[in-house]
């Protein structure tokens, strides 16, 4: 099942199960507002008119006391009146009872009381009372009070019940609303789960594919072309697997193609190279013949321009092979200063022709590292070029080694990121080459270590095309290590020159040196 067929369904279970509960509180609320309604239009106003009933009876009690006390007819005129009130009162009664069985009986109760009451204002003049005899209104005072108070107590029994029956629909309702409180938590609960669920299911159909996507890649960039996805299910991620194989497919044909185009233009280009720089070293020992002064300048031309040209097409094909990452590196614990002196002997020529000196310090102890010694030597090689290309003449060259525990201060942050994500035991080899040239421009710091590109530090004495420090920078990073470049020390008397820094790691076991330090020690004296 794909996974946003998936993601569609659990979501649509839980937008229903929301739905449903949305309908239900809208329902009941709808219940409970009709209710609600009927109460306060149908019991509250029964309440009130029994309490207004009550009022007028008491009303009529006064009143007849009063007349009988004061023998005063204009009292029977207000009882008259009051005794109107009460059918105004009881005709609202019976016009809206609620569906109430008991409150119903009381009020048909209260009305058939009223209705045999002498006094009611439909059973004469109250005033007549005052024509007969004293002894006769007493007797009929004493009867009709008793009568009143039973009308009274029918209608306080209406109120009772109807403050009753209130009480009771105010239970209910507090009851239906826990109980659609206890469905709204049961069905947030379920929302909840369903919705856990959806998500943990999400999140296990991505991460997976995600997580084996995220280990063949890292094995794709590390040069391993061979390795590709599992497809197991038909999924948006089994489309994606499908087409990183075909990449990794494609990525390795191209992988080979490149491997094959290296090895025969390495073999096409040098073969021709060696010939001719052969043959104009053939002409310049007079093998043909003798050459006249100015033959022999342009043969020498010839043979040095042959070997630089061979020089940037060994160095053009070195970067192509370190950047598709299949160079394997002899790693072996070996020791730096027996490398750094084979190199300083290999620039002695070049040195003494511009009268520049070395001057070395590379401490009393060999400094072992784990590495390959070939590709290190290449990068001391274009370190040591550069310095004495850049040199002005009767210059130093100062080449500094020294074991520590802790990175520079001014390591580039970009290398210190890369040294975090790699730790080691904390310790290093710190390798300096500083000449005493015109520097290298803040801006150029950088990109002097991308290929092609050069920072012109003296003009014209460029004849390279910018790999040297390219190579350098692929075989550093291969060794886990650092490589950047600083200002020298200022000095009045000349520009502070440059100082290129690597730093390595030192092996853990030794090896012994190969007792070349007495020659380089000469040199560099």
């Amino acid at each position: 099942m794909r996974i946003a067929s998936k993601v569609a369904t659990g979501s649509g279970l839980l937008i229903l199960l929301l739905g449903v509960a949305l309908i239900y509180q809208v329902s009941f609320g709808r219940r409970l507002a009709g209710k609600s309604d009927r109460v306060s239009s149908d019991y509250f106003q029964v309440a009130i008119d029994s309490l207004e009933t009550i009022r007028h009876l008491e009303r009529m009690e006064e009143l007849l006391r009063g007349m009988l006390a004061v023998q005063d007819p204009r009292y029977g005129e207000n009882l008259k009146l009051a005794a109107v009130g009460v059918d105004e009162r009881l005709a609202d009664l019976k016009g809206r009872t609620p569906a109430s069985a008991d409150v119903t009986e009381r009020v048909e109760s209260l009305v058939r009381l009223w209705s045999a009451f002498p006094l009611a204002s439909d059973q004469g003049r109250p005033e007549g009372l005052l024509d007969l005899p004293p002894p006769r209104q007493a007797e009929l005072q004493d009867e009709y009070l008793q009568q009143i108070g039973a009308l009274q107590a029918a209608a306080q029994a209406v109120k009772d019940i109807t403050q009753y029956a209130i009480n009771e629909e105010s239970r209910l309702y507090v009851a239906a609303s826990l109980r659609a409180q206890r469905v709204s938590w049961t069905v947030l609960g379920i929302s909840l789960v369903l919705s856990l669920i959806v998500l943990l299911g999400t999140v296990r159909a991505i991460n997976e594919p995600l997580k084996r996507l995220g280990e063949v890649t890292r094995k794709v960039r590390g040069g391993r072309l061979s390795v590709r996805l599992e497809v197991d299910e038909d999924d948006e991620f089994a489309d994606l697997a499908t087409d990183f194989n075909r990449m990794v497919s494609a990525l390795s044909q191209l992988d080979q193609l490149k491997k094959e185009f290296l090895s025969r233009v390495s073999h096409e280009l040098k073969t021709p190279l060696v010939a001719m720089q052969e043959t104009n070293q053939l002409l310049l020992d007079g093998l043909p013949g003798e050459l006249t002064p100015r033959q022999r300048r342009l043969v020498e031309l010839n043979l040095q321009s042959g070997r630089r040209l061979s020089g940037m097409i060994v160095k053009l094909l070195d970067l192509s092979t370190l950047e598709t990452g299949i160079v394997q590196y002899d790693l072996k614990a070996r020791d730096l200063t027996d490398l750094l002196y084979l190199a300083v002997d290999q620039f002695e020529g070049p040195a003494r022709e511009r009268d520049i000196t070395f001057d070395l310090d590379l401490g009393p102890r060999p400094l072992i590292a784990q590495c390959d010694g070939d590709r290190l030597y290449q990068v001391f090689e274009n370190l040591l070029e550069n310095a004495i290309k850049f040199s002005p003449r009767g210059s130093t060259v100062v080449i500094r080694a020294t074991a520590t525990d802790r990175t520079p201060d001014h390591l580039p942050a970009a290398w210190d990121r890369t040294l975090t994500e790699t730790p080691e035991d904390g310790e290093w080899i710190h390798l300096t080459f500083g000449d005493q040239g015109p520097g290298v421009p803040d801006e150029h710091k950088v990109a002097i270590f991308e290929k092609f590109h050069q920072a012109n530090r003296r003009a014209g004495s460029g004849t390279g095309v910018g790999l040297g420090l390219a190579i350098c920078r692929e075989v550093v990073a291969a060794h886990r290590g650092a490589i950047w470049v600083s200002d020298g020390p200022e000095n009045d008397r000349r520009p502070p020159g440059s100082v290129f820094h690597l730093l390595l790691h030192p092996a853990r076991d030794g090896v012994a040196s190969l007792g070349l330090r007495p020659m380089a020690a000469r040199r560099a004296g």
